[in-house]
């Protein structure tokens, strides 16, 4: 059995000679064989515009994956695919071929000519592989967690010309005010603008640091809550509302408190 390194490694070179080759399709095959359907949110015969549930795609990370379950699961509007970006580093390995190592998601704003060619030739790559990979399936919208993460930005920029949502639904959001402006000053100097078509954050925090950045536009940051913690809270709402159990009979011995750990 192949061990996860192993496996990780197998990827990696795959994409990432994909990529040196200028090989559109091989990459093309190898997210498409990558990707896998969530078992979780599966569509249960709901319609879309075209007829069929809307294909999303999530690029799949701790916390990213349990929000993208939380607000869509049951839903039958939408089918869930999922791209496990931890295991497999498709992005990052191909980007890797066009941008030198020392650019990363807090140092993505660099206009050194090496670098600007750099992205362009990436972005050039990831518009054909986007447009060969939409041949063998339909994605309708792409998720992920942060619009920052650098080996996704020429993707938000290919998404956005075919008309194909790119969303980041932004994970990261607790801020005090001396963080805000810390962050406002990354965000602006050294993470640049978002190239896809709109952010979800937890808070006004968050959008207020986001819009004051220049990262996005007001109408494009939208406040939707925390949805994995939103569920939870429902959760505890509902047990907190239910009637009380029989008190137990005097002969019984109490029954110890319980402790719940979140």
């Amino acid at each position: 059995m192949i061990s996860q390194s192993l496996r990780r490694d197998l990827w990696w070179k795959a994409f990432q000679w994909a990529a040196r080759l200028d090989r559109p399709g091989l990459a093309a095959r190898l997210l498409d064989h990558a990707i896998e359907a969530s078992q979780d949110a599966a569509a249960r015969g709901g319609i879309a515009r075209d007829g069929q549930p809307a294909n999303v795609l999530v690029l799949d990370k701790p916390g990213m994956s349990e929000d993208a379950r939380a607000a869509f699961d049951g839903d039958p509007r939408f089918r869930l695919f999922v791209l496990d970006t931890v295991g497999i580093k498709a992005f990052k390995a191909m980007v890797s071929v066009f941008l030198p190592p020392e650019i990363d998601d807090n140092n993505y704003v660099n206009e050194t000519p090496a670098v600007v060619a750099g992205r362009a030739a990436y972005r050039a790559f990831m518009t054909r592989t986007w447009a060969l990979l939409a041949r063998r399936r339909r994605i309708d919208a792409v998720l992920t967690g942060n619009f920052a993460y650098y080996a996704e930005r020429e993707v938000q920029a290919v998404l956005q010309a075919r008309g194909t949502p790119f969303i980041a639904l932004h994970k990261e959001n607790l801020k005090s005010e001396g963080r805000g402006a810390f962050f406002i000053d990354i965000y602006r100097n050294r993470r640049g603008p978002f190239a896809g078509r709109r952010i979800l954050v937890y808070n006004a925090i968050e959008r207020q640091v986001q819009t004051a950045a220049g990262i996005a536009s007001a109408e494009a940051v939208t406040i939707t809550g925390m949805p994995r913690l939103d569920r939870m809270h429902a959760w505890r709402r509902g047990v907190a509302a239910a009637p009380a159990a029989p008190a137990a009979p005097a002969a019984e011995p109490p029954r110890r408190p319980p402790a719940l750990f979140f």
